[in-house]
C-alpha cells in the first residue's frame, strides 16, 4: 500500500467546497478529489505557524509538548516518535519533499524520513545562521543572508515554487514507485501572494500541481492502493475577517479551521464529516491504515475505524497555539463555543529573530458561540463567566493530560516561571 500526504502552506477550509463557495473554484481538482473520499468541515490545526504546526502533524502532539513554538526552532525531542520512524520501523520507504527553508531536515523533521529533499542547498546555511548568535559588524547571519539573497541568486530564495517541488517528488517516485512508501509533500506558493486575487492564483498554481503529483502517482498504482491525505498547515485571514491579513495575528477560524480530506483505497460512500477533529490526528489515522501501533505519548486518536464506518465520529475538543511575536495566545475550540486565551506574560524569543524583543499582550479571553456567530463577530465573554470557568478547566484538563517534560527546556525562562507558579510544572 502507498501513502501521499499533502500539506498545502496558508490553505483555508473552504479551499474545500464543503467548507464554503469562497476559494473552492480555484481548487476543482482538490474538491474533485475529495468527491471521492472523506471531507471534513471542521478541521483543527494545532497552530498558526507553519513550523509547529508540520511538527504536530507528524508527531500527533501539541506545540507545548514537542517544543517547538515558531518558524526557526529545532524538534530535538527524541522521546516523541514520528509518524515517518513509526512507518519506517513497519518496513515502509519513507520521502518527504519540502518547499520552504524552516522545514529543512536541518531542524529536526527528517527523523524516519530515508529521503528527505528539503527546499535549497542552502538550507544548511540558513539552519546554521538561525541558531548562530555571534554578530559581524553588528549583524546577525541571517540579516546577512537575506541580503545576500537580494543580490545573488546562488543564495537561493526563501522557499522553492511547487514546480520544482513537484519535479523532485516525480523524479523519487519513478524509481520507488514499487515499494510500499508513505510520502510527504509540502507546497508553500499559497504563503506567497499579494492581495485577496493573488492568492486565488495560487490556489489555482497549487491545485495543478496537486494534480499532476497524483497523475504520476496513480500511472504506476491503481487508486484502490493508495491513502491521499490533503490538508493544511494554517489558515489566512484578510482585512475584511477581524482586520487581520495574514495569520500570525489570529486564531479566529479563518487562521485555525484548514482543509482536511482523505481519500481511502477501500471502495466506500463518499461523505463529508460536520463533527470536528484536528490534524493532530493525521498520523495515528494513517497509522491504522497500516494496522500500526500508535504510540501511547502521542494525543491524535486514530479516525480509521470512523473513516471506514467501523466506529462513529465523535466530536473532539481543539487546541490551537500562537506564540507569535504578534499574538500569545491559545484557543479552545469545541463543538458549539470557541475560547480564545490571550496570555498575560511575554512570548518566548524565537531565535529566528536575533535579539527582537517580545511583546506581551494584555490578558484577556474572548468566548464566541459558533452555533449562532460562526463569523466570531459577538464576543460573550463578558456574560458568560461561568462558561469561561467551565472551558478553562477543560482546556487545562486536556493539556494536563500529557507530561511537559518534552518541552521544558526549551521555555523563556519568563514562561517557565510562569507556568511554575501556576502549577503546571
Amino acid at each position: 500500500m502507498k501513502t501521499v500526504l499533502i500539506t498545502l502552506d496558508c490553505a483555508r477550509a473552504d479551499w474545500l467546497a464543503s467548507n464554503g463557495s469562497q476559494f473552492a473554484e480555484q481548487a476543482p481538482y482538490i474538491n474533485k478529489l475529495a468527491k471521492r473520499g472523506v471531507s471534513f468541515k471542521n478541521a483543527i490545526t494545532a497552530s498558526n505557524s507553519t513550523v509547529p504546526s508540520h511538527v504536530s502533524i507528524l508527531t500527533s502532539t501539541y506545540p507545548y509538548v514537542h517544543g517547538v513554538k515558531g518558524n526557526g526552532m529545532t524538534f530535538d525531542c527524541r522521546q516523541i516518535p514520528t509518524l515517518a520512524e513509526e512507518l519506517s520501523k513497519g518496513g515502509i520507504t519513507t520521502a518527504a519533499f519540502v518547499s520552504v527553508e524552516h522545514l529543512s531536515s536541518y531542524f529536526g523533521l527528517g527523523r524516519g524520513f530515508q529521503h528527505y529533499c528539503n527546499s535549497h542547498n542552502m538550507d544548511k546555511f540558513f539552519y546554521k545562521a538561525v541558531i548562530c548568535k555571534a554578530k559581524i559588524f553588528g549583524r546577525t547571519l541571517l540579516d546577512i543572508l537575506d541580503g545576500l539573497r537580494r543580490r545573488f541568486k546562488i543564495f537561493g530564495a526563501h522557499f522553492k515554487e511547487g514546480e520544482e517541488t513537484l519535479r523532485e517528488a516525480t523524479k523519487w517516485l519513478h524509481s520507488n514507485h514499487e515499494k510500499d512508501f508513505f510520502m510527504w509533500v509540502h507546497f508553500f506558493d499559497a504563503h506567497n501572494y499579494k492581495g485577496r486575487a493573488g492568492y486565488e492564483e495560487q490556489i489555482r498554481y497549487v491545485d495543478n500541481k496537486v494534480e499532476r503529483l497524483l497523475t504520476e502517482v496513480y500511472k504506476y498504482t491503481p487508486a484502490n492502493e493508495v491513502l491521499v491525505v490533503i490538508t493544511g498547515d494554517h489558515g489566512e485571514a484578510f482585512e475584511n475577517e477581524h482586520g487581520f491579513k495574514d495569520h500570525i495575528s489570529s486564531l479566529y477560524d479563518e487562521v485555525a479551521k484548514v482543509p482536511l480530506a482523505i481519500v481511502l483505497p477501500e471502495k466506500i460512500q463518499a461523505q463529508i464529516v460536520s463533527e470536528q477533529v484536528r490534524t493532530i490526528d493525521i498520523a495515528p489515522s494513517i497509522l491504522g491504515f497500516y494496522k500500526m501501533h500508535i504510540p501511547e505519548n502521542w494525543q491524535g486518536i486514530n479516525l480509521y475505524p470512523s473513516l471506514t464506518k467501523k466506529a462513529p465520529f465523535n466530536p473532539l475538543d481543539a487546541l490551537t497555539y500562537s506564540y507569535t511575536f504578534d499574538l500569545n495566545a491559545k484557543s479552545l475550540r469545541t463543538e458549539k463555543w470557541k475560547m480564545i486565551y490571550f496570555n498575560e506574560i511575554a512570548n518566548y524569543l524565537n531565535p529566528a529573530y536575533g535579539d527582537r524583543e517580545a511583546v506581551s499582550h494584555p490578558y484577556k479571553v474572548e468566548l464566541y458561540d459558533l452555533e449562532k456567530d460562526k463569523k466570531e463577530t459577538d464576543n460573550l465573554a463578558d456574560s458568560n463567566e461561568q462558561i469561561i470557568k467551565e472551558l478553562k478547566a477543560r482546556f487545562f484538563d486536556l493539556e494536563n493530560r500529557t507530561s511537559r517534560i518534552y518541552a521544558q527546556e526549551d521555555f523563556h525562562p519568563a514562561i517557565k516561571k510562569r507556568l511554575e507558579d501556576l502549577g503546571y510544572l
